[in-house]
């Protein structure tokens, strides 16, 4: 399991992908830098996790340990922490397989923040352009109908957050989504242990 560590402050200095994969944590007081065998880099900095991973699925458990042990740190229980799972599952899995119809090696960025009313989840890739906003509500089922196939996904992710933001900036999607939960940060900005 990914252990996270407690930093102090914002800042430092920027981690750079590297061409081999290898383990290693560095930690100061301002912020900790790891890498992991499947991440392009990672960055925890106070009550925000970032890191990159490649489009690949084999990739994707990288993200679910990661939030899984931010969510714990912060405290949040056990339902939204399932609900964010899913979510986050639902999110990059899509990305995964549609944002590069030519395929090729690309990185999606993943951001979690814990806030005072809940976690924000950021999604960031260099794909075509794509909205999940824009994806209707499946048809309600009539009785004696067979379910649909596919295109589930994204309306599960809406009902399982409660605000969810896309962004085009400088050619990437960024897709945002907020669960309002409890966390746990103390007044003075710290996480509680």
């Amino acid at each position: 399991m990914l252990r996270l560590h407690h930093v102090t402050a914002l800042g430092g200095p920027t981690l750079r992908p590297h061409d081999e994969p290898r383990s290693f944590c560095v930690r100061s007081r301002a912020t900790a830098y790891c890498q992991w065998p499947q991440t392009l880099w990672c960055q925890l900095a106070e009550h925000t996790l970032h890191i990159a991973i490649r489009n690949e699925v084999a990739d994707l458990p990288v993200l679910s340990d990661a939030l899984e042990a931010f969510c714990v740190r912060h405290g949040v229980a056990g339902t939204p922490r399932a609900h964010l799972q899913v979510v986050l599952d639902e999110l990059v899995s899509n990305i995964i397989k549609y944002a590069w119809p030519d395929g090729g090696a690309h990185r999606i960025e993943f951001f979690v923040s814990a806030l005072t009313e809940g976690i924000r989840l950021e999604l960031v890739d260099d794909g075509q352009p794509f909205d999940p906003r824009s994806v209707k509500a499946p048809p309600q089922r009539t009785p004696g109908s067979r379910p649909q196939i596919g295109g589930l996904g994204l309306h599960l992710v809406r009902q399982l957050v409660d605000r969810i933001d896309y962004v085009r900036s400088s050619g990437c999607n960024h897709t945002i989504v907020k669960k309002e939960c409890a966390v746990r940060i103390s007044p003075g900005g710290a996480v509680d242990a």
